[in-house]
């Protein structure tokens, strides 16, 4: 009985883990600025952010939907990073090819 105890706190210690992390995962992501131009680069964008959680990544990857004035969503784009530490800054470069007003995170994938 014990044993399965043990096992459950164990159990538990990792889920919240994992639940808080993504949480601040994701409170990162909301709180991401602006894509920004990068000067003289024609179709090339950056937004630097500081990994704020407790874990460091070996690759994370964020995908973002690019739509123009209307709201139409006119491009899909991703960046990645690897080797990101706690405490550390990275930036992600997206390639866009068509004009864009707003961009939306629509997913982030880590390992």
């Amino acid at each position: 009985m014990e044993g399965l105890i043990g096992l459950a706190i164990i159990a538990f210690i990792i889920y919240y883990k994992y639940k808080k992390g993504n949480g601040a995962i994701s409170k990162m992501i909301n709180n991401a600025p602006v894509l920004s131009p990068v000067e003289g680069s024609g179709g090339k964008y950056e937004v630097i952010l500081e990994n704020q959680t407790w874990r460091s990544f070996e690759n994370f990857r964020i995908e973002v939907n690019l739509y123009d004035e209307n709201g139409v969503n006119v491009e899909n784009s991703s960046a990645s990073v690897h080797n990101w530490g706690t405490g550390g800054k990275a930036k992600f470069i997206f390639y866009v090819s068509e004009n864009f007003s707003n961009y939306r995170i629509t997913d982030w994938k880590y390992w």
